[in-house]
């Protein structure tokens, strides 16, 4: 076997396997605590998780064992990785919404909090829908041997449109939160101008620093997947792919425990016990 293949599949067996229980309790932290659970920023954040914990570590450690036995067992690789780029699609759209969080909250806009609450019904419908499209002959989502991304079966001519189509739902949703984190950056670079600025409180500027910076980075990944022109060499599938599942994984846990104290010492429950006996 080729020895950069043995190392790919493994990798991505062993990474979701050790990252996935971190972010895990860490949406279980948000979910189990009041403080967390009313607030509607860390309501979006928290489906967020729940999308990226459900649809992407399978599909990844699936696709792990078929580089490196040579096929697929029971096709059940073909199957999984079929709920990912519905829950790509979905996650994109809870961005959009938790950068229009955002927004509202730094710029001082008022509207109601539920047109927040059925955009994230319609992010969810949207990844459920494009999910079940892929489930049907009409389009064929699959993992080659060998092939360091997943890809869409082209051949399909309504493959081609539907993958057409649920780009839209990436595009659209990345190019709007990109505006409104310029609009945002703007509105407090002018207010601080005019020496007028708010301080907000801290819990609100770290919300902002978090969804700023983790658009950023996935933006770049997203952007590059979907919209460059790809070489197909090796290493270059394997750089977007693991970029794509550590922005997906590793990302937002390590985010929320360098930016959040409270998150940090709840994580880390046996620091507390030490704290507290000295």
């Amino acid at each position: 076997m080729d020895p950069l293949r043995f190392v790919v599949g493994l990798f991505y067996i062993v990474c979701p396997l050790v990252l996935l229980p971190a972010y895990v309790r860490i949406v279980y932290i948000f979910l189990s605590k009041k403080k967390y659970r009313t607030c509607e920023s860390y309501r979006i954040m928290i489906l967020i998780g729940i999308v990226q914990c459900v649809t992407t570590p399978l599909g990844c450690i699936l696709s792990g064992m078929v580089h490196l036995l040579d096929y697929d067992p029971f096709g059940l690789s073909a199957m999984v990785i079929k709920i990912y780029p519905g829950g790509f699609r979905a996650e994109s759209m809870l961005s959009l919404v938790l950068a229009l969080n955002r927004f509202r909250i730094m710029c001082g806009l008022r509207y109601p909090e539920l047109v927040h609450k059925i955009l994230m019904v319609v992010a969810c419908l949207i990844g459920i829908t494009y999910t079940s499209l892929l489930f049907t002959p009409l389009c064929e989502y699959r993992i080659i041997p060998g092939h360091y991304l997943m890809e869409y079966n082209l051949a399909i001519p309504s493959c081609r449109k539907i993958q057409l189509i649920g780009s839209y739902f990436i595009t659209g949703p990345s190019f709007v939160s990109l505006l409104l984190y310029i609009i945002m950056i703007a509105y407090i670079i002018k207010l601080k101008m005019k020496k007028t600025v708010k301080q907000g409180s801290r819990e609100e500027r770290r919300i902002f620093l978090y969804a700023i910076t983790r658009f950023a980075i996935e933006f770049s990944f997203v952007g590059t997947y979907h919209y460059a022109v790809p070489p197909h060499y090796p290493i270059y599938d394997i750089t977007i792919n693991v970029g794509l599942l550590l922005t997906s994984l590793l990302l937002s846990p390590a985010l929320y425990l360098i930016l959040y104290r409270s998150v940090r010492k709840e994580f880390f429950p046996f620091k507390k016990v030490r704290w507290h006996h000295n």
